[in-house]
């Protein structure tokens, strides 16, 4: 089973295949038109499903214009990555369709699997995490809820390496 890299952010991400759904690049979402943002990629690691948005950095906090940007953004793409995912999943007549890799194609197995909508921010500190984090949560609470998501996790590349959602940090 070969491993798809990706390089996004200053960081590669290596998943199988198979496990592995660039939603940014699929036909499906091109077709929908410029206005429509999405996340990165979607993948399957063991019994759980990660929607990952990678960024290279983030507006301060105090920030009282880009920062509630920067969330609105967010929240934007996993929405409607989201979205996009579920529609896929139920066979919308979407005018292109692109085919989900085998083990992300979901109807038929559990519903039960767990659900994570993670942001990966490239060189922030740990301590920088948090009021995006706390942020993020309360946005999109709704949307945890109606889809039954397990974790909104915003997390920097030390814990991404840790948690092998990247395989290494890209130096110049």
């Amino acid at each position: 089973m070969p491993n798809k890299t990706i390089q996004e952010s200053n960081m590669e991400f290596s998943f199988p295949e198979v496990d592995l759904f660039q939603i940014e690049k699929c036909s499906t979402y091109k077709s929908l038109g410029s206005r429509v943002k999405m996340i990165e990629m979607i993948c399957r690691k063991g019994n759980q499903l990660f929607f990952i948005e990678a960024k290279s950095s983030s507006p301060k906090p105090g920030d009282e214009v880009k920062f509630p940007e920067f969330i609105s953004e967010i929240c934007e793409k996993f929405t409607n990555s989201i979205l996009l995912y579920s529609g896929m999943q139920l066979n919308r007549p979407y005018t292109t369709i692109e085919t989900l890799p085998n083990n992300l194609s979901l109807l038929g197995t559990s519903n039960s699997i767990p659900i994570n909508l993670t942001l990966i921010i490239n060189g922030h500190e740990k301590e920088w995490l948090i009021p995006i984090h706390d942020k993020l949560n309360i946005a999109l609470l709704a949307l945890k809820k109606t889809f039954a998501i397990k974790n909104i996790k915003v997390i920097n590349h030390e814990t991404a390496l840790r948690h092998k959602l990247i395989q290494r940090v890209i130096t110049n």
